[in-house]
């Protein structure tokens, strides 16, 4: 069997490998080489020796087999190359001598054994063509490309599908429409390589993205239109909220798109205007959501109603109800997922973005144990900044800052206490799908939901005064 080198500018015309079998250098392209290598060692028991890495001419290191021995071969077989070997027009490839660098996938051949020992098992040179038959067939995109799309495909995913209802922001006071956007569309991408986001993640936020965008013009304002006074006020205010979170799932769908351009080596820059002109517009919704801080926000989606789900989610769910949910709750630093800054109010929607939404619609007793730590160290981590933070700094202040900073302390415990009851829903949900004593569950479920409630009157009836957390 002839040793494969990468026919260098040094290479000599023939070698004996440590075997003492000699053979011709032959001119292989690189991705052909590493093909061979890797078919060979997977589907033989041969053994292999002689290993090296060789520099290729395009810059990148590639694997270089020498194929020093194979256990089915005896010692003192033969190898030469085709004839055919002389002729372009019949190998159909440049054939490459010493000192020429490859420039095309040569068809190899190899003539049968000329000496071996009827008591071995011979190699059949149709194992050599279903190899270098298999090579043509591979791609030569950049390894770290696909490696880099395989990454894609396991990401676990960052944005289930849900319904408009669920995710909108256009309830509650004006003032903070976009930190409770990024609590939606943002926050859940800290921390991640945006180039490595699935297909099916910016799917899901695209879609959500055109169905705040939609919601505006078929809800938003027929309703306004129709309405008079505080009321279409208030409709008004719920539409600013509901821009801020499209121009949002706008700026991060252009930023994804933008990695992944990048990523592949394309250019970005439809994406990149495209991010630029839809912060223009976000900054300036935004700016007007914060004029009207602690006024009341409407939306003309009403509760009770039955949700009209699309196509594309009913058809998802109907596929994959039986598919076991990850990352609903990734675990992020406080500062990342904290209530305690703009306005009070809303304390308790603002607790349901970071808490609840990610698991409505969600089986509880189903939620992973790697989701049920997180949610549980998060609300741990507010409860620990209560008194580790709040308590010391409240005391230490006066007047109006030790007044913002009791609101945002009651704010953070309508956090703490949703966290809680969350945690226990999902243990109860868990010990009655195990056939299990859930009543323990139960009554911290009873007990954290009237301290919550008593917290969350507490910052409504501060709607619009300024809240303030400890940095």
């Amino acid at each position: 069997m002839p040793s494969i080198h990468n026919g260098g500018k040094n290479a000599p015309e023939s070698v004996t490998n440590h075997k003492g079998i000699p053979s011709k250098w032959s001119c292989l392209s690189s991705e052909i080489a590493r093909t061979i290598g890797d078919a060979i060692i997977a589907l033989t028991t041969a053994e292999f020796s002689g290993f090296h890495f060789g520099q290729a001419f395009d810059g990148r290191k590639i694997l270089m087999v020498g194929i020093a021995t194979i256990t089915s071969i005896p010692r003192n077989a033969t190898t030469k190359p085709t004839t055919a070997c002389r002729s372009y027009n019949e190998t159909r490839a440049h054939c490459l001598h010493s000192g020429r660098r490859p420039e095309a996938n040569i068809w190899y051949k190899y003539w049968a054994m000329n000496k071996f020992n009827s008591s071995n098992k011979m190699v059949s040179s149709f194992f050599i063509y279903a190899l270098l038959a298999s090579a043509s067939f591979v791609s030569s995109r950049p390894l770290s490309r696909t490696r880099s799309a395989l990454i894609a495909k396991r990401q676990a995913q960052i944005f289930a599908l849900k319904d408009y209802a669920d995710f909108q922001i256009s309830t509650g006071v004006a003032g903070d429409a976009l930190a409770r956007a990024e609590a939606v569309f943002k926050t859940p991408l800290d921390g991640v390589d945006l180039a490595t986001v699935s297909d099916e993640d910016l799917d899901n936020l695209n879609t959500m993205r055109g169905a705040a965008s939609k919601f505006e013009t078929t809800d938003f304002n027929p309703a306004i239109k129709a309405a008079t006074g505080e009321e279409a006020d208030a409709l008004q205010r719920g539409k600013i909220a509901n821009k801020v979170l499209k121009n949002l799932g706008s700026v991060m769908v252009a930023s994804i798109k933008e990695a992944k351009a990048k990523a592949a080596g394309e250019d970005p820059s439809e994406f990149t205007a495209k991010i630029t002109e839809e912060t223009t517009k976000m900054n300036k919704n935004a700016a007007t959501d914060k004029a009207d801080a602690g006024k009341a926000l409407a939306t003309p989606l009403k509760t009770g109603v039955q949700r009209i789900r699309s196509v594309k989610f009913a058809r998802m769910a109907n596929k994959h109800n039986s598919i076991k949910r990850q990352a609903l709750m990734p675990l992020r630093d406080y500062e990342d997922f904290q209530i305690s800054t703009g306005t009070a109010g809303d304390a308790l929607a603002r607790a349901e973005a970071v808490f609840k939404t990610p698991f409505n619609d969600i089986d509880l007793a189903t939620v992973s144990d790697e989701d049920l730590k997180n949610l549980n160290t998060m609300r741990g981590t507010a409860s620990k900044f209560e008194t580790t933070d709040f308590n010391p700094a409240i005391k230490a202040a006066t007047g109006e800052e030790a007044a913002a900073l009791q609101r945002g302390k009651i704010a953070n415990k309508v956090l703490k206490n949703l966290g809680s009851v969350m945690v226990a829903s999902i243990k109860e949900a868990k010990a009655k799908a195990a056939g299990e004593d859930a009543s323990g569950f139960t009554a911290t479920i009873e007990e954290e939901t009237k301290k919550m409630n008593k917290n969350a009157e507490t910052d409504k009836a501060d709607a619009g005064k300024a809240l303030a957390t400890v940095s």
